[in-house]
C-alpha cells in the first residue's frame, strides 16, 4: 500500500493541502472513521476497492479528495443508477493544526531548519476519513458505500481504540 500511495502522491500534496476539522470544511456523515494512515494510503486503499468493484476513481492530492463513480444495480428492471461519492481526510489533533498565519511564521523562521518540526517528531497523526454522497439516491449510495466501507482494506485502516 505504501508504494502505491507514494506513486499516487509523489510530492506529498495530500499532507501539504490537508484540512483540519477546525477549518469548518468537515462534514459529519454516517460513513466516517478514525485512522492513523496518511491520506495517500487511504486513497490507495480506496483505489484497490474501486478496481475490484469496477468503479471509476479520480484521486486529487492537491484538493485532498478522492472521487468514486460507480453504477449500482438497484432495481429488478435491469437499470443501473449512477452514484458518485467522495472520500476526504481531515486532521483531528490540535497539535497538528497549522493555520494560514502559522505558515507565514514558518517562512520567517527558515534559519532554524536544523531543528526538527513537531510534525516530524510525531509521525503518527490522527485523521478522520469521511465519505459523502454527491450524486445518486440514498438507497443506491447506501448499497455502494457498504461495499467500500466494509472492505478489508478500509477495515484494516480503522482505529477502534477510542470508541466508547
Amino acid at each position: 500500500m505504501q508504494r502505491r500511495a507514494k506513486e499516487l502522491d509523489p510530492n506529498d500534496e495530500f499532507s501539504k493541502y490537508m484540512d483540519h476539522v477546525k477549518d469548518d470544511l468537515f462534514v459529519n456523515t454516517f460513513y466516517q472513521f478514525f485512522t492513523y494512515c496518511p491520506p495517500s494510503e487511504i486513497a490507495a486503499r480506496v483505489e484497490r476497492i474501486a478496481d475490484r468493484a469496477g468503479a471509476k476513481i479520480t484521486i486529487s492530492p492537491k484538493n485532498n479528495i478522492t472521487l468514486i463513480r460507480c453504477a449500482v444495480a438497484f432495481d429488478d428492471k435491469g437499470g443501473d443508477e449512477d452514484v458518485i461519492f467522495a472520500c476526504k481526510q481531515f486532521l483531528v489533533d490540535d497539535a497538528d493544526y497549522v493555520s494560514d498565519d502559522d505558515d507565514d511564521d514558518e517562512e520567517k523562521d527558515d534559519d532554524h531548519d536544523d531543528q526538527p518540526k513537531k510534525q516530524d517528531i510525531n509521525g503518527d497523526k490522527k485523521y478522520v476519513v469521511s465519505f459523502k454522497r454527491l450524486k445518486g439516491s440514498h438507497l443506491a449510495y447506501g448499497k455502494a458505500i457498504e461495499d467500500f466501507y466494509g472492505a478489508k482494506e478500509i477495515m484494516a485502516a480503522m482505529d477502534f481504540d477510542d470508541i466508547v
